[in-house]
């Protein structure tokens, strides 16, 4: 890439891109970040008679894979930051940049992609934005109908820059649950402070979710950004220690981090404890994520230490779900139609917890914004796990499973 004058914008841009084409604005950044570079090399790639063939660079070639890598189900995608939990990108530009990179796979979920949508139509080309979109998804609509349509549905994804692992109970189905976490520092790209966070799907529907961000306003990108509730840690699936938050800036990160793959068993881990501030007075907190396939579960693991203890630790758990907390040591987690579980089994979701470490409540959150109603409904609830002592280390187990 170095000097190519004509590609020196597209050289810079992929510069500030880690090795692994992660983007940490979250997917629903990726129709404007990543795609638009395999656009930008389009021209110098025809005009030179492919000779300047920058897409076998292979943080090209990753930065392109990134939106399969982050795929759930359905329009759910794993969504860092100010990202929407629900994408729609645009089915031709994931082909066209399958295409271009090589990877019959990333095409072939833009196949899929649009078989999911339908005939790409009049309607769509507001959407598009512009002729340089328009007229490639036009000109491609015949090559695009001839692929093989196929979803992305991994057993187990890891992008080690990034700090972001997700694995799926069942390779190649969207059922059973799904698990992504990641670490990373609490500056990145649209930052909410949430190193650490882990989401839980099942069955293609979410369970514990990462809000994402409301629409945005002059607070959003101002010095008062971290008083909006979505960016704080206490609104993700993240503890609060001694009553302090997760801190905004490049200091609050992540360290130990480690992903180990398996076919049972898929296990991320990292220390939290640097991306509290001082005042929170926690040395370490070691989370483990376990996605125990031969259990059908999905653990938090973890053990702490504090140099002071003002307050009880406590664990904040965000769902979409209703929850009963008349079992002590289960939340039963409804389903979104139907009546809540019990425990006669009947369908649902179950978090567990040990009733003699912790007292659990609930608190409803009215969703009334108009980027974060029509993902989540109007209402949103967090699950509240307090300490029911004081001590200065301890260690935990919380488990995710079907209420069957």
């Amino acid at each position: 890439l170095e000097d190519r004058g004509r590609l020196d914008l597209a050289h810079r841009f992929v510069d500030a891109y880690p090795d692994d084409g992660g983007c940490d604005e979250g997917p629903s950044y990726w129709g404007r970040a990543g795609a638009p570079l395999s656009e930008s090399l389009e021209l110098p790639h025809a005009a030179t008679g492919r000779r300047l063939d920058v897409y076998r660079e292979p943080v090209v070639r990753a930065i392109g894979q990134y939106i399969a890598r982050a795929y759930i189900a359905g329009d759910f995608y794993v969504d860092m930051g100010d990202a929407s939990a629900k994408v729609k990108p645009e089915p031709e530009l994931v082909f066209r940049y399958g295409r271009a990179v090589g990877d019959p796979s990333l095409a072939a979920f833009g196949s899929f992609l649009a078989a999911r949508r339908g005939p790409y139509g009049p309607g769509d080309v507001p959407r598009y934005g512009s002729l340089a979109r328009v007229l490639p998804a036009l000109l491609r609509a015949g090559d695009l109908a001839a692929t093989p349509p196929v979803e992305p549905l991994d057993g187990e994804v890891w992008l080690p820059d990034l700090q972001m692992m997700a694995a799926r109970e069942r390779p190649g189905s969207s059922a059973g649950l799904y698990v992504a976490a990641w670490g990373g520092h609490n500056a990145q790209s649209h930052n909410h402070n949430d190193v650490g966070n882990v989401i839980v799907y099942a069955d293609a529907q979410p369970v514990l979710v990462d809000v994402g961000a409301p629409e945005y306003t002059s607070k959003t990108f101002s010095p008062r950004r971290y008083e909006i509730w979505t960016m704080q840690s206490a609104w993700h699936n993240l503890p609060v220690v001694n009553g302090v938050d997760q801190q905004d800036g490049a200091a609050f990160r992540a360290r130990e981090v480690a992903f180990t793959p398996g076919r049972d068993t898929a296990r991320f881990s990292l220390d939290l404890a640097p991306a509290y501030p001082l005042e929170a007075k926690l040395t370490r907190w070691r989370r483990e994520v376990p996605l125990d396939c031969r259990k059908r579960a999905v653990v938090l693991a973890e053990d702490w230490a504090l140099g002071e203890s003002r307050e009880p630790i406590r664990l904040d758990f965000v769902t979409p779900l209703r929850a009963d907390l008349s079992t002590p040591g289960r939340v039963w987690l409804a389903r979104p139609v139907g009546a809540l579980p019990s425990a006669r089994g009947e369908p649902g979701h179950v978090l567990l917890y040990d009733a003699k470490l912790f007292v659990a409540s609930v608190q409803e959150k009215v969703v009334e914004d108009g980027r974060l109603q029509p993902i989540w409904g109007d209402r949103l609830y967090r699950i509240v796990l307090t300490a029911r002592e004081r001590t200065l280390r301890g260690s935990h187990r919380i488990v995710v499973r079907s209420a069957r």
